[in-house]
């Protein structure tokens, strides 16, 4: 089986957050994982800036990439590496800079994402929630092709993700110590995923 282990070598990690626990954990999580960076997501408080610098020492470079969130801890900004990446959310207009492109945003009452919506509005990238509120389901077509990203907790944590587009699959699996910190990631690709992907539409 063909597996990437993901292990971030001398990694610097800025944290600036807040003293009491986030009350909204839920809202918190899916706010990483609708933007796809589960492997920083908060693990009890609400962080309002995080700054990584990840060292990569097979092409001997690195990356950096800074998350910022508001004070219920949802990501309201992105800096990539890849200028792709990066990522505005503004909650109290509605609106998103996401994957080079602007749409406007549908919100629940708990302002998870629902649906980002285009200038035709059409909805572009749709949002499924399970009866406890966590995102199950990410369907995207900013790309030529629709990616489905499925999402499955243990314990209220994340414990794997799959993203599916015709023809492909990754499976990302997340594993925690016992004070429930992320401690390794790992992806499959391809044929070694697919029984655990969902079918594309």
């Amino acid at each position: 089986m063909k597996k990437l282990v993901f292990i971030c070598c001398n990694c610097i990690w800025l944290l600036f957050g807040c003293d009491t626990q986030a009350n909204n954990h839920t809202q918190v999580r899916n706010s990483y994982n609708a933007l796809s960076y589960p492997e920083f997501i908060p693990n009890d408080k609400v962080i309002v800036k995080q700054v990584f610098i990840s060292y990569i020492p097979t092409n001997d470079t690195s990356i950096k990439t800074v998350i910022e969130a508001n004070q219920q801890g949802l990501i309201t900004k992105v800096i990539a590496a890849d200028e792709i990446d990066n990522v505005n959310v503004d909650y109290s207009s509605k609106s998103i800079d996401y994957q080079n492109q602007n749409f406007s945003l549908n919100l629940d009452k708990h302002d998870n994402i629902t649906t980002m919506i285009d200038n035709n509005r059409q909805s572009i990238v749709e949002f499924n929630y399970d009866k406890f509120g966590q995102l199950i389901n990410k369907t995207d077509n900013t790309t030529l092709e629709s990616i489905i990203t499925s999402f499955n907790y243990v314990n209220n944590k994340l414990v794997s993700r799959s993203q599916a587009s015709e023809g492909s699959c990754w499976l990302a699996q997340f594993f925690y110590n016992k004070s429930g910190w992320l401690i390794e990631s790992v992806m499959a690709s391809n044929h070694d995923a697919t029984d655990s992907c969902p079918e594309p539409n």
